[in-house]
Order: structure tokens, then C-alpha cells, then sequence
């Protein structure tokens, strides 16, 4: 039983765009990002923990799974429209062999 992981996983990519901000925070979330321009972001797990540059301040991730449009961070960036994005971040997370769709 068990089975070869297949690559590429972990695969860093370049993410920039327009975002507006809320100092505003969510019981079990954190502070609000939400996007508005340029590169969504991606509804990914793999982004839990990690950086995120908003209008050249560095924040954390909050550990909740974000949205294509909707991400939370651990700090408060404050009120803002039209702040700009950047991060590095994984674009995927290795499974484990087994279930896929619900098939073995």
C-alpha cells in the first residue's frame, strides 16, 4: 500500500494588485482584504501563514481559507481603498495518495 507523490508542488508565484483594507476585526478571522484589481487571489490553504505586502507594510495571513476575493490578515492594515498588493506565495499543496473526487 502507498504510492509515489507526484510534483510540482509548492510552486512559489508572484501575486500583485489593488485591495481595500478594513480596520474592522472579525471574531475567528482577523482584518478584512478584500481585492479589487490585478491578480485575485487564490482560494488556497497553502496561503494560511504567509506573507502578504500591503502598500509596502508587511502582514500575516490569518489561518482562515481565503476567497478568490476575499483574504484576512492578522493585524490591522487599516481603512483604505486603491492599496496596493504584492506576495510570493504557493500556488498549490501536496495531498497524500488515495481519494480523488471521491474515487479511489
Amino acid at each position: 500500500v502507498g504510492g509515489v507523490i507526484e510534483g510540482p508542488f509548492g510552486i512559489a508565484e508572484a501575486f500583485s494588485g489593488t485591495v481595500t483594507t478594513s480596520a474592522t476585526h472579525t471574531n475567528n478571522k482577523g482584518y478584512k482584504v478584500t481585492w479589487t484589481a490585478g491578480q485575485k487571489f487564490l482560494a488556497n490553504a497553502a496561503w494560511e501563514g504567509q506573507s502578504i505586502t500591503i502598500d509596502s507594510v508587511v502582514y500575516t495571513i490569518a489561518n482562515v481559507l481565503p476567497t478568490t476575493t476575499t483574504l484576512y490578515v492578522t493585524t490591522s492594515p487599516g481603512t483604505a481603498t486603491g492599496q496596493s498588493y504584492s506576495a510570493t506565495l504557493p500556488t498549490a499543496l501536496a495531498k497524500t495518495p488515495g481519494t480523488l473526487n471521491k474515487k479511489r
